[in-house]
């Protein structure tokens, strides 16, 4: 930027103006390196408001010069060339300074729109206002969408005589990261921290969420530490104007989850701001809004909603509705939560290969019938539950027999996409129980996680010892069942067992898939950018679920070992992964944060 100037009291420039021949543009990269003559506007389709005070680019510097002369607290306006996409897609970027010899006083600028470029009585600001320093202020705004603007414009108004501003490396152009596009998610959970706050407050779009379009601002904040962001409602001149904050589109609105949020009252004493829930159709149908719940008139001490019942409807968008009665009130929202009310269970799909230590699974401190990983067991009489060793190194399954001798109790394992006879069986079992009882285990297949009466014996049965059973590459016949089935008994009343390491897979060394080394980084993950590793030999395809099952992401899966995937376009929340390659087919939990 360039800053020194040596102010004049008065500059002749000549009684004339360049010919124009102005059509309207599409872009805007202007240094003012090639203004030509005295550099009097207008020049290049770029125009000033006064002959005096006077708005010229300084040929020597390369900047357009705005300088108040003895007209101080006048506004004055230096105008862009006509410009036909003002389409809220484009970002203006420019630098602006007070120049070094201007007098002490303040100098402002503020970055607006006009539908014709002499029209200074109708000029609508965009953004914050400026106070210019000797420094010069790099500055970088989207101007929302308008149909009927089409010149930018800088205003300058100065506090006393003789100062001048600098202006300088005006760019126009679309902004350089594509939007992602917007795909239908199952459920809510956004307290947008990955939101962008903006220098320039705009509407807010971010995550696929979107706003009513002129009048108030809903744009995103941070508190004065930067520890927590928010969504932020402003008046901005309009009091009581209905404001919209609409959420990303939902797959359904089917009565089954409950809305949660927390809002709070941010401007001056003696106003009344008002925000009430409701569903949209569509992101801009607000003549449509259909209220849930009561209008709460919003304090500085903040009210949370809790489990608010959304009723079923076709609706597609759930709205929080602002109004205020007062120009400049203001409230923040956080937290917004559309879930179940209990956590949603995770959908268990089937799978080709089991390579499981439990090293994953949950230990509770009163143990429960494990559930984790899509395992299940028989539901009554003995436990089969997560257990670890003492200095908590391993984990793997006990069994216990809970009071029940010579009751059979079921681990069993996920679905299976086929038992084909291609692939054999493997796991550690060891007697835990006390000396002179006798425990046994018997792998075996069934056609249904429950159907334990028509339990298919694979192998011997198998009496435990605390000395540890190793079974290795068990021979598995084909058959129409679909799940591993582990059958525990003992004689005695306190009898246990432990099984690690369950492997069912074609015989190892042949570079089959090892679920083992499926993995997912960083998870959670707070930037929505992950990377997959695995050991497929062949490409194949990678997808993400909702928890309610709804695809929302499709991709090839690379043969590399390592792929990155951008899922910008989810919401926060808790998602499947699967790969599949082939008859392979796995699948993990991802956290979006």
């Amino acid at each position: 930027m360039k800053r020194n100037l040596l102010l004049v009291a008065s500059l002749l420039f000549g009684a004339f103006a360049f010919a124009q021949d102005c059509i309207s543009v599409t872009a805007l990269n202007e240094d003012f390196s090639t203004f030509t003559g005295s550099g009097a506007l207008p020049q290049k389709c770029w125009t000033g408001s006064n002959a005096f005070p006077m708005v010229y680019v300084d040929n020597t510097l390369d900047l357009a010069t705005v300088y108040t002369s003895t007209a101080a607290t006048l506004p004055i306006y230096l105008v862009s060339p006509e410009i036909s996409n003002i389409d809220g897609a484009h970002t203006l970027t420019f630098d602006a300074s007070k120049l070094a010899n201007s007098a002490d006083g303040v100098l402002t600028l503020q970055v607006g729109t006009l539908v014709t470029a002499t029209d200074y009585a109708n000029f609508a600001p965009v953004g914050d206002l400026y106070t210019l320093e000797t420094t010069a202020t790099s500055v970088e705004i989207v101007i929302p969408a308008n149909a009927t603007q089409k010149f930018i414009a800088f205003k300058v108004i100065s506090s006393v005589n003789h100062m001048a501003a600098g202006i300088d490396n005006v760019i126009w152009a679309e902004t350089d990261v594509p939007t992602p596009p917007c795909v239908a998610v199952a459920s809510i959970n956004e307290d947008f921290s990955t939101f962008t706050v903006l220098q320039n407050p705009v509407n807010v779009t971010d995550n696929c969420w979107s706003t009513s379009a002129t009048g108030p601002l809903l744009y995103v904040d941070t508190n004065t530490d930067d520890t927590d962001k928010f969504v932020t409602f402003y008046a901005n001149a309009s009091a009581d104007t209905a404001a919209y904050l609409v959420s990303p589109e939902l797959i359904a609105i089917d009565g089954t989850l409950k809305l949660s949020f927390d809002a709070a009252y941010a401007g001056g004493p003696g106003n009344i701001t008002t925000v009430q829930a409701g569903t949209i159709a569509t992101a801009g149908d607000f003549t449509n809004f259909h209220p849930v719940g009561e209008v709460i008139t919003l304090t500085s001490a903040g009210t949370s909603v809790t489990q608010l019942e959304v009723p079923a409807t076709a609706d597609k968008f759930i709205a929080f509705k602002f109004t205020s009665n007062f120009a400049h009130g203001a409230a923040t929202i956080d937290n917004v939560i559309f879930e179940a009310e209990d956590t949603p269970v995770t959908p268990c799909i089937a799978v080709a290969s089991i390579d499981e230590n439990f090293s994953t699974f949950n230990v509770l401190e009163d143990p429960t019938n494990v559930t984790d990983n899509c395992w299940s067991t028989s539901a009554n009489g003995p436990l089969l539950y997560a257990d670890t060793d003492t200095e908590a190194t391993d984990t793997f399954v006990t069994f216990y027999a809970n009071g029940s001798a010579n009751t059979a109790a079921y681990l069993i394992s996920p679905e299976l996409v086929a038992i084909d006879g291609a692939r054999k069986l493997s796991f550690d079992a060891v007697y835990v129980g006390g000396p002179g009882n006798v425990t046994t285990v018997q792998a075996g297949t069934i056609a249904t996680a429950g159907d334990f009466a028509n339990f298919h014996p694979v192998g011997d049965v198998i009496t435990l010892t605390s000395a540890g059973t190793t079974i290795t590459d068990l021979a598995v016949p084909a058959t129409t069942d679909k799940f591993i089935a582990f059958k525990f008994t003992t004689s005695f009343a306190h009898g246990a067992a432990s099984i690690d390491n369950v492997k069912y897979d074609t015989t190892a060394g042949i570079g089959d898939f090892n679920k083992s080394t499926f993995s997912i980084y960083p998870n959670p993950s707070a930037d929505k950018n992950i990377t997959i590793n695995h050991n497929l030999e062949a490409k194949g395809t990678v997808n993400v679920f909702t928890l309610t099952g709804a695809n929302v992401f499709s991709g090839e899966l690379n043969n590399s070992g390592s792929q990155s995937l951008n899922l910008s376009s989810l919401s926060t929340g808790m998602y499947i992964v699967k790969i599949e390659s082939g008859s392979y087919s796995e699948s993990k939990k991802l956290v979006i944060q």
